[in-house]
């Protein structure tokens, strides 16, 4: 199976080195960088084409909600998985209006990559 190409967006730079290390260990994804807006999420992915986007909700500029709209808008868009902090029913309504794939608190994130992996 193709591993899955991921680009992390988060304005935590040490929550990008820690999701990097746990997604890396699970050997079944390759990360293509990490972002800290969500402009750079944008352009990034208009020239390297990642499979899967995981987007933090609060950053600065754009932030990672208005980013999933530009995004989902592209032609053949990755699949975008909200994480956050701020896991609360009004995030998880706004993420999936804004055309979100799936939303994930950050502390789940480790026992969800089955999930995100492989759909289940």
């Amino acid at each position: 199976m193709k591993k899955k190409r991921i680009l992390l967006v988060d304005d935590n730079k040490k929550f990008l080195e820690a999701a990097s290390k746990i997604i890396k260990a699970t050997n079944e994804a390759v990360i293509i960088g990490g972002v800290t807006t969500g402009e750079e999420a944008v352009e990034k992915i208009k020239h390297e084409h990642p499979d899967l986007v995981l987007m933090d909700v609060s950053m600065p500029g754009i932030g990672g909600l208005t980013a999933t709209r530009l995004i989902k808008k592209m032609v053949n868009p990755p699949q975008v998985i909200i994480l956050t902090l701020y896991d609360t029913v009004e995030y998880r309504d706004e993420a999936k209006a804004a055309g979100a794939d799936g939303f994930i608190s950050k502390s789940d994130l480790a026992k969800s990559l089955p999930a995100i992996f492989y759909g289940s």
